[in-house]
């Protein structure tokens, strides 16, 4: 494991810096955008716009992942070109005044040990803040090619950089999203487990022990799960709402974002599409939210609102009514 001082500077110094750098907040005027709905808010409007060239490049801007108060946004990219970036694909940190505006702190790389000459991934946050988690592949501590990672805080201080034997496999396991209790850990992996794995990529679950450690991952199951690929797991509403990424058939493009409702037995409930608003002919990945569900944001290849890159950033803000 890594040292726990290492840790604590890298991930307090990279906030810290990014606040310092909120007199140079960008807003970004004249973006085009949407407005519509989404199948499990109906009624509720949401706008539709990219996040602008602060955050998207000419490359890759995927998996944001936004804390619950919606002033701290966590994204990757391979194309941000500054100070402290390790190279290949690093973990941002950029802050915000307002969770619906677009103005955006300048972003600033998470330092080593959490960023390296390697590739990093998906970040996620408890929302208590005391809880982090991130992907990492390719390190000597690993135990396969991406694993998933953690860090916990006790309010003031954080302590080492944990990797569980129990949330990693020999092969792919990333894309962590901690629940709302901070006492289940949702992810992905390619790992095949006969008579549990439904299709090649699936979504896994593991609960919390009482010693803080971590049980063996269950398969999410079907029906969320299925023979095609399930990714990019994002609780909402007290975790009985499951928003994943699948390219299962009947679709509106390559990966659709899905809906599964926590049903009173327990289990999750038949998926349902979130519709043509957010889901485009393109990819739709990597989902999150505020805790109060006003924000998300989300990464597509999608044009319809201007698209910087390859795979950029978006934002849906929930329209405030009288």
């Amino acid at each position: 494991m890594f040292k726990s001082r290492i840790f604590r500077c890298a991930l307090v110094a990279a906030i810290a810096i990014a606040g310092n750098s909120t007199a140079a907040f960008s807003q970004n005027p004249g973006t085009d955008s949407l407005v519509g709905e989404l199948s499990i808010f109906p009624g509720a409007k949401y706008v539709l716009r990219n996040v602008g060239k602060e955050i998207n490049t000419k490359k890759l801007e995927y998996s944001p992942s936004v804390t619950a108060d919606g002033l701290t946004l966590y994204f990757v990219s391979n194309g941000i070109s500054t100070n402290g970036a390790q190279g290949g694909h690093d973990i941002f940190v950029t802050l915000k005044f307002d969770p619906k505006g677009l103005d955006f702190s300048p972003p600033v790389p998470l330092p080593p040990p959490i960023n390296s000459r390697e590739n990093e991934g998906v970040v996620s946050i408890s929302p208590d803040g005391k809880m982090f988690f991130f992907t990492a592949c390719n390190r000597k501590e690993g135990y396969g090619d991406c694993d998933i990672f953690q860090c916990n805080s006790d309010g003031t201080n954080w302590g080492d950089i944990l990797i569980h034997a129990q949330l990693n496999s020999n092969v792919w396991d990333s894309q962590p999203a901690v629940a709302n209790d901070g006492k289940h850990l949702y992810f992905v992996s390619l790992f095949n487990q006969p008579g549990s794995t439904v299709g090649s990529v699936d979504i896994w679950f593991s609960k919390m022990k009482e010693d803080s450690t971590w049980n063996i991952p269950d398969n999410l199951g079907k029906p969320v799960n299925s023979t095609a690929e399930e990714d990019s797991p994002c609780l909402l509403h007290n975790d009985s709402l499951l928003i994943f990424a699948s390219n299962r058939p009947g679709g509106y493009g390559g990966f659709d974002f899905y809906a599964s409702y926590r049903q009173p037995d327990g289990k999750w409930g038949e998926p349902v599409n979130l519709g043509p608003f957010i889901n485009s002919k393109k990819d739709e990945r990597f989902i999150s939210a505020t805790a109060d569900g006003s924000v998300l944001y989300f990464s597509s290849e999608r044009t319809d609102v201007g698209n910087y890159g390859q795979l950029d950033i978006f934002m849906l803000s929930r329209v405030d009514t009288p």
